[in-house]
């Protein structure tokens, strides 16, 4: 008779005090001690309490670890491979079946909060595939309305991105202009014009009148098509016109809020918000310090900063944060020192733009500088400005940011 040994123990069984679990052999002792369980996919002996349960099957620590992934949506773990992939994030199959369809045209599975549904054909249509064009907005006796532009809109579930524009500045008392000279420079049709005295009362500037210059809403392809309507009040700090150096003046972009669907947000936000990303960002904003104005609090009156509950309720609790979200209507990026350099001005309105396109490209993981600074590079024709303000900052980066020095985007980066 051929003499048994215990998988678990290694001791050598006498008689038949024994129990036989698949095709392994465990002493009474162990069997007694523990409760053992196979792995189903490698077959291998575990524990009960080593055990990883996935979708009714008991699998060993490192097979669920190989296999399994978490569903987007639901959060739960799922098999890998009867997962769907959906806009580069991993669905199961359930939430694929209820929060997913495909692209009636491109035939691309997308989450049917960013299809359109076209009632007089009832296919669903995603934002490429949809005719988008571009057109402007006027603001007219509390409205919005559109200004003298016969174009197509967006539709309910899929509106156009509109960026509106406020310029915080102040007229030097050495100007060689006088204000109703600034004043009249700024087309009325474009802009809205108010008194900002918070900007005139800033400790050690000599104001004399501090002007808030906001645009109204326009689409990307629109603001790039005419950029000299900007040129007029950019080249106006020739005159005195001033922003940069005083110490109250920002530059806010308001964006819809209802361009974004929830997950598209909530990457937007996760590399706003970041702690990787605080130093980049910093640079980018060409502020000294943001300090608790503008970011990184992780807690605002006694409550964490939840960037899953801001995706899902596009509601912040506070104002003076990157982000704010409290507008009923828009979401305000505040992270920006006002400039009116041309270069640093279009280097803020594209880092907004490539931000958005590349926090709905890439996944939740991804939102890190180093791989956002490789998509302006990989885009760098249409960002030029960010592009080469990114450039000539680098060594400051990389010697706050070690995510950065560490990485080979550095040499890519500086190729200009």
């Amino acid at each position: 008779m051929s003499c048994k040994t215990c998988k678990n123990c290694n001791v050598n069984i006498k008689d038949d005090n024994y129990e036989q679990i698949r095709d392994y052999t465990i002493c009474s002792d162990c069997n007694s001690q523990y409760e053992f369980a196979t792995c189903e996919s490698c077959n291998n002996l575990i524990k009960a309490d080593d055990s990883k349960e996935l979708e009714d099957d008991i699998l060993c620590a490192d097979c669920y670890n190989k296999l399994s992934a978490k569903c987007f949506l639901c959060d739960e773990m799922f098999y890998k491979d009867s997962m769907m992939q959906v806009q580069n994030e991993l669905v199961c199959k359930y939430c694929a079946d209820d929060e997913t369809a495909y692209c009636s045209y491109c035939d691309n599975r997308f989450f049917i909060s960013d299809l359109d549904y076209r009632e007089s054909d009832g296919f669903y249509y995603c934002c490429e595939c949809w005719n988008e064009q571009r057109t402007i907005y006027r603001y007219v006796d509390g409205n919005w309305t559109f200004y003298n532009l016969p174009t197509e809109h967006g539709t309910k579930k899929h509106p156009l991105l509109y960026y509106g524009i406020e310029l915080e500045t102040g007229i030097l008392c050495s100007a060689t202009k006088g204000v109703g000279w600034f004043v009249n420079q700024i087309p009325e049709e474009m802009f809205a014009i108010h008194e900002d005295g918070s900007i005139m009362d800033s400790e050690g500037d000599d104001i004399e009148a501090g002007l808030e210059i906001v645009s109204h809403p326009m689409t990307y392809k629109y603001i790039m098509k005419n950029k000299n309507i900007w040129t007029t009040i950019l080249d106006m700090r020739k005159y005195g016109l001033c922003s940069l150096k005083l110490e109250t003046c920002a530059i806010h972009i308001q964006i819809n809020k209802d361009y974004f669907a929830t997950n598209h947000l909530r990457r937007f936000l996760e590399f706003m918000y970041n702690e990787q990303n605080r130093d980049f960002i910093e640079t980018i904003s060409q502020r000294d310090k943001m300090g608790d104005t503008c970011l990184y609090r992780s807690r605002f009156n006694g409550r964490d900063i939840n960037i899953k509950e801001f995706a899902a309720s596009k509601y912040s609790y506070e104002r003076h944060i990157a982000v704010n979200l409290r507008h009923h209507n828009t979401i305000e990026i505040r992270i920006f020192k006002g400039v009116l350099k041309p270069q640093y001005f279009w280097k803020n309105i594209e880092f907004v733009e490539a931000l958005i396109r590349f926090s709905k490209k890439y996944k939740l993981c991804d939102m890190k500088a180093p791989k956002f600074m490789r998509y302006v590079k990989d885009n760098k024709q249409e960002f030029s400005n960010l592009f080469e303000f990114i450039g000539s900052h680098i060594d400051k980066i990389k010697n706050h940011d070690k995510q950065v020095e560490n990485c080979d985007l550095v040499g890519d980066i500086t190729e200009r």
